[in-house]
């Protein structure tokens, strides 16, 4: 697995040995793209089968119209589908290339890809705030499980901007993991302390573009990941630099095998 440096923003790829890929979100319109093809070629490639769209932000979509001009996913896209949400630009754009190669995905949904098996959760709100509506995934591996959490809410913010608490009864549902994918690139409306005592990972991965104006990753979320005995990885410093987590300043790989996993740095091009 490759957390891809794609500044703010998210783009994960699980790769088999066969080279057959599975993309989760694309990045945003100024680097995804061509952050992700990158390392496609640079793995060497031959058939990325689907692409999961965890929501519509820009900065998870904005990558996919550069991404199909090289690799057409076999199996189509996978969202949550269309709702009653505004339609931006980045939304417009991704539902014209997708077209009938759309499956919307439900809660309970499971498939697989490679020795990788995927358990769909996608919380009933009746809120306006993109984030919330965050597809997610729990990704099984061997013994080890993931868990890619989009930019799902955890109830932080600041009034009158307060989000919903979604993560608590997730993290009880989904219980313990190996290692998160921390939700909305470290921001301090997610990754709450019940949220972290449900799931207990040992290692949390976050998404971050360097000097970026939202402040992620938020202090108090790092200091919660640190406080629970967590190590951290980020693609990038993001809004402040800290001695007590590992900056990739590239991407983050993941080599899983039955029963351990390794870690290292693959720099961006």
């Amino acid at each position: 697995m490759i957390v891809i440096d794609v500044g703010q923003g998210d783009a994960i790829v699980l790769i088999t040995p066969q080279k057959e890929a599975i993309l989760i979100d694309s990045g945003n319109t100024l680097l995804g793209g061509t952050r992700v093809l990158n390392v496609l070629h640079q793995e060497e490639i031959q058939l990325l089968s689907r692409i999961l769209v965890t929501h519509y932000h820009e900065d998870h979509i904005g990558g996919i119209a550069e991404i199909v001009r090289q690799y057409q996913p076999s199996d189509g896209y996978f969202d949550r589908g269309r709702d009653d949400l505004p339609i931006t630009a980045s939304y417009k754009t991704y539902e014209n290339i997708a077209k009938e190669k759309r499956t919307a995905l439900v809660s309970g949904d499971q498939f697989t890809f490679g020795e990788s098996s995927f358990h769909v959760f996608v919380e009933e709100t009746d809120s306006d705030d993109e984030n919330s509506r965050s597809l997610t995934f729990l990704v099984t591996i061997g013994d080890h499980r993931l868990f890619l959490s989009g930019d799902i809410t955890g109830g932080g913010g600041n009034p009158p901007f307060q989000t919903l608490d979604l993560e608590t009864a997730l993290g009880s549902e989904i219980g313990d993991i190996d290692i998160l994918k921390v939700a909305h690139h470290g921001s301090h409306t997610s990754t709450n302390t019940d949220f972290l005592a449900h799931t207990t990972p040992e290692i949390a991965l976050i998404s971050v573009g360097n000097d970026n104006e939202y402040f992620h990753p938020h202090p108090s979320v790092i200091d919660r990941l640190i406080a629970s005995g967590i190590e951290v990885y980020q693609t990038e410093k993001g809004f402040a630099d800290r001695s007590d987590v590992h900056i990739a300043n590239g991407n983050i790989v993941i080599d899983f095998f039955q029963h351990d996993y390794e870690i290292s740095i693959q720099k961006s091009e």
